[in-house]
This record gives structure tokens, C-alpha cells and sequence, in this order.
């Protein structure tokens, strides 16, 4: 049986999107035996204890004797050219087989037969595009996943120092992700809300939990300020993107707008999330999930009309 390499060339999102996309491919390959060369995720790549030491971004963990994030720039550009230049000469050829979805709406399931077929009998297997998925491996790998992707031990301790400080004066840390930003043009602003509508919303979260120092740890693309939410108990954290994903994953539970970026953070560090659908809704415990992105949810959101 072979142990095929999957080779990552489209840059698909921004950060939790290709984390994403990268740990679908991490899980398909674990299952299989193979191994992983993920050339969109350079760029990240400083960030993570799977990442950190590869010039290559490879799974299983590897270290280069070489390592520059300047230099794995343009390495990972220069071979993704090489590689893409193959796939318009070759792509059918050798032991190298390229899949390609050229619309988003694509999928391709990498924990069906036909990839497991083409797996047997490939040496390397070029995915490029966004939708390549393995739901059920992502969830039964989720642990070499988490630990591929912790944090950095400088990034890590930022994480650890913010929480050891508004765990002082709470009981409970609910993460708040305000999408704004780009959300306000992104599917005719269908998932944009106004501080307004979160406030609300939090404020009813806040009686959900009686008796109890209830803190709000604001995550947001744009810039925000405690003061702007009055009567309630608000952190707005000032890590950069990484750092505030992370942030969100060490919360005891997670609200934000449909978006990557919070379901990842609940799939790593398991704080169940409540996806906003209609800011008026007003959500119970019960609501809330461990969510990890499965299809459905993916189609409903994002690829429903």
C-alpha cells in the first residue's frame, strides 16, 4: 500500500479558512498513512508548534536546517509555481495526479472511495481548491490535529496571561466574535451585525448565567472598546489574529456571525459556539455546540441562496 503525499497549492481565505483546509488534508493523511506538504500556509506558519521549525509546513512534524520566514515565502511560491505549471503540462501523468475544484461551491470528499482508490495507487496527489473535505476523520484525528496546531510557546504564553487575568474577576468567559469589516459587503451583508444587535444579545447571555461574574472577551476585526458596552463586564482583546483565535478557544463558550474563525476556535479548544442566524433570537445553554464545520452547516451558511 502506498503512502501518499497530498500536496496543499490553493490559497483559499485567510487564516482559520486554510487552517481548515489544511487540517482536512492532515486527517485524511493521518488516516491513510501519508503525509502532508501544505504549501498556502507559509505565512502562519511562525505561529504553530507543527509549523514553526518546517520550511515546508510538512505533516508528520518535521524541522529544516534551514528555517526564514522571508526565504519559506518565496520557497513555497516557487513551488507551487513548479507545481501548477505540472498540472497544466501533466496532469494526468507520472506519479503525481492533480485534483482540481475551480468553483468554491465544489466539494470533494477526501474519506471517499474514489480518493481512496486514487491514494493506493498515487505518490503524490496535488489538491487545489477549497472544499476538500474529511468530516468524520477530522473528528476521529482531532487530538494529532490540536496538537499540530498549539500555539507557539511565545504565542501560547500570551494566550495563558490574558486568561490567568480576566479569570481573576469572572466565573465565566464567554467569547465574543464581532464580524464586521468585510461582513458588511460579504453575501450582501446577510451575517453583519451592529454593535447594537451584540449587546443585546449579550446582555442576554448575561442572565443566563444567575449568581454568576459572567465576562465578555470581545474579538473583532474592527477596533473596540470597553466602553462601548455598558453595564456588562467586557474585555476586548488586543492580540493580533492568532493570538485572539486562540483566545476565543480558551473561553467556556463562544457567540459570533457564521465564520471560520470561531468554529475553529471551538473545534480546537472545545468551548461550545452559538452561530448567529437572527440577532432577535435569543438563545438558551442548550444552543450552544462544539462545532466543527460540517458540511451542512457549511452549505447553509455560505453556499445557500
Amino acid at each position: 500500500m502506498r503512502h501518499p503525499v497530498l500536496i496543499l497549492t490553493g490559497r483559499y481565505g485567510r487564516l482559520a479558512n486554510r487552517l481548515f483546509l489544511t487540517a482536512h488534508a492532515l486527517a485524511a493523511a493521518e488516516e491513510l498513512g501519508g503525509s502532508v506538504l501544505n504549501l498556502v500556509f507559509e505565512e502562519y506558519a511562525d505561529y504553530f508548534v507543527g509549523t514553526e521549525q518546517d520550511m515546508l509546513c510538512r505533516y508528520p512534524q518535521q524541522q529544516s536546517l534551514i528555517r526564514h520566514p522571508k526565504l519559506r515565502n518565496q520557497y513555497c511560491k516557487v513551488l507551487r509555481w513548479i507545481v501548477d505549471l505540472h498540472s497544466k503540462r501533466n496532469s494526468s501523468l507520472g506519479r503525481v495526479k492533480h485534483l482540481v475544484l475551480p468553483d468554491l461551491r465544489e466539494f470533494y470528499s477526501l474519506e471517499g472511495e474514489e480518493f481512496k482508490e486514487l491514494a493506493s495507487s498515487t505518490g503524490y496527489i496535488v489538491l487545489n481548491g477549497w472544499r476538500f473535505r474529511a468530516h468524520s476523520l477530522l473528528e476521529k484525528h482531532r487530538e494529532r490535529v490540536k496538537e499540530y496546531f498549539s500555539l507557539s510557546e511565545r504565542y501560547q504564553t500570551s494566550v495563558e496571561n490574558l486568561h490567568k487575568e480576566i479569570r481573576e474577576r469572572s466565573d465565566i468567559v464567554v467569547g465574543v466574535h464581532i464580524r464586521q469589516g468585510d461582513y458588511r459587503y460579504h453575501f450582501g451583508g446577510r451575517h453583519f451585525y451592529e454593535d447594537s444587535q451584540y449587546i443585546s444579545l449579550m446582555q442576554h447571555i448575561n442572565e443566563l448565567f444567575p449568581q454568576k461574574k459572567v465576562l465578555f472577551l470581545v474579538c473583532s476585526n474592527e477596533q473596540k472598546s470597553e466602553e462601548a458596552f455598558p453595564d456588562l463586564k467586557v474585555r476586548v482583546a488586543k492580540g493580533n489574529e492568532v493570538e485572539d483565535l486562540y483566545s476565543l478557544a480558551a473561553c467556556d463558550y463562544i457567540v459570533g456571525a457564521p465564520s471560520t474563525y470561531s468554529m475553529w476556535a471551538s473545534y480546537w479548544g472545545g468551548p461550545p459556539l452559538y452561530i448567529i442566524e437572527d440577532s432577535n433570537c435569543r438563545p438558551e445553554l442548550s444552543h450552544f455546540t462544539v462545532n466543527s464545520y460540517p458540511r451542512e452547516l457549511e452549505e447553509r451558511f455560505f453556499f445557500s441562496s
